[in-house]
């Protein structure tokens, strides 16, 4: 939560420095604009978007060899524990998801 404290810290400094030379009623009708505005971004669930988010990730839950000798073709297909199918030329299972963005971890 200090994150989200911090970055409405900064965003209060900045109204200050901006408002800095309007007399005492340009302020505080700035302010309550910003209230408004604030409290309409705490209605929308806005305000998430500040909050640190957890980095999302995923195991493989099982890998195959696909070849096709008579083609030459062969590739390997990696079923994540996320619900997606990744295939790659190489046998390591890929960083990431490439369909969620999910980070594959080892088990």
């Amino acid at each position: 939560m200090s994150e989200v404290n911090q970055k409405l810290e900064n965003i209060l400094d900045c109204i200050n420095k901006e408002t800095n030379s309007m007399d005492y009623n340009e302020r505080a009708m700035v302010l309550l604009l910003v209230m408004e505005m604030l409290k309409c971004a705490v209605e929308l669930d806005i305000l998430d978007t500040l909050r640190p988010k957890k980095e999302r990730t995923c195991k493989v839950e099982s890998s195959f060899l696909n070849d096709f000798s008579s083609n030459h073709e062969c590739w390997y297909e990696f079923e994540l524990s996320c619900g997606h199918h990744v295939t790659s030329d190489v046998m390591e299972p890929p960083n990431y998801c490439e369909e969620c963005g999910a980070k594959v971890v080892s088990a």
